[in-house]
C-alpha cells in the first residue's frame, strides 16, 4: 500500500505495540497500513460517513485484517473501542480536520472517560488550539514533524498522557511547536520566514486611520510578535544561514 508522506509520517508517530483508534479514518489506510507493518497489533477505525465505512471495510477485507481491524460507525470517539483493543494502550490518530474540531471531539470523549494512552494528529489549521489542549489537558507533546506533501505544508505531533499537570506552554510554543521549536527544522524555518514577509506585507497595505485597519493592524503586529519569537528560537537551532526557496 503506497501511502502519501503526510499518512506515512502519522503512522510512522503511532508507538509501536499499540493498539491504534482511527478517527475520521476515511478508507482506512492508516489502520490497515499499522497492522500489516506490525506497528499496531490491532485497530479501530471509525467514521461518521457510510461510504468512507464501506471503502474501509473494502480494503481491510482485501488485506485480510478483518479479525484484527474493527469498523466503527461514530460521531467522535466511538464509547466501545476497548471493547476491541482490550488492555493495549491506544494511540487515537487524528487527521483531515482542523483543530479546533479535534478538540471538540476531544472534550467530548473526555467528559465520556474515553481518552486514549496517546494521541497522534495532524490538523489542518488552528494547531496552536490544539497544543494548548493537549497540554492543558496532561498530554506532553514529545514529537513534532513538519513536512511539504504535494505543495502544502503539515505539522504532525505526538502528545503522550502523563499523571502531573504539564507547565503552560508560551505563546509561541503553543503556535508553532515546542520541538519544532526546540529541535529546529530547515524547512519550517524558511516557511515561517515566508509567513512573515507574507504578514509584513499585508500589515503595509492597511489604511491604518480607520476604526477596522487600525484593529487589524493591532492583531497583525501581536501575530508578527508571536511568530519573531518563534523565529528567533529557530535561527538559534538551524543557523540563520538556511535561506527559503518557493
Amino acid at each position: 500500500m503506497q501511502l502519501s508522506k503526510r499518512l506515512m509520517t502519522i503512522v510512522h508517530s503511532v508507538t509501536p505495540g499499540y493498539a491504534a483508534l482511527d478517527v475520521g479514518c476515511d478508507h482506512a489506510y492508516a489502520a490497515v497500513y499499522l497492522v500489516q507493518s506490525g506497528i499496531s497489533p490491532r485497530a479501530v477505525a471509525s467514521d461518521i460517513r457510510e461510504g468512507p465505512l464501506k471503502a474501509a471495510l473494502g480494503h481491510i477485507e482485501e488485506a485480510g485484517l478483518g479479525g484484527q481491524i474493527a469498523v466503527v460507525r461514530a460521531d467522535g470517539i466511538p464509547a466501545d473501542y476497548r471493547s476491541f483493543t482490550g488492555e493495549l494502550p491506544v494511540s487515537l490518530i487524528l487527521a483531515g480536520m482542523g483543530g479546533r474540531l479535534m478538540t471538540e471531539i476531544l472534550q467530548a470523549g473526555e467528559m465520556r472517560g474515553l481518552l486514549t494512552e496517546e494521541i497522534v494528529a495532524s490538523p489542518q489549521r488552528d494547531a496552536g488550539v490544539l497544543r494548548r489542549w493537549l497540554t492543558a489537558h496532561r498530554y506532553e507533546i514529545l514529537v513534532e514533524s513538519f513536512l511539504e506533501d504535494e505543495g502544502k505544508f503539515y505539522t504532525v505531533m505526538r502528545g503522550v498522557r502523563r499523571e502531573e499537570e504539564l507547565p503552560e506552554l508560551t505563546e509561541a510554543e503553543a503556535e508553532y511547536g515546542p520541538v519544532l521549536l526546540r529541535e529546529g527544522n530547515s524547512l519550517y524555518l524558511g516557511y515561517l520566514r515566508a509567513k512573515e514577509n507574507g504578514i509584513r506585507s499585508i500589515l503595509g497595505q492597511i489604511d491604518g486611520t480607520s476604526e477596522r485597519g487600525n484593529t487589524r493592524q493591532r492583531e497583525l503586529a501581536d501575530e508578527l510578535r508571536v511568530l519573531g519569537e518563534a523565529l528567533v528560537r529557530l535561527e538559534v537551532t538551524n543557523g540563520s544561514q538556511i535561506e527559503w526557496t518557493d
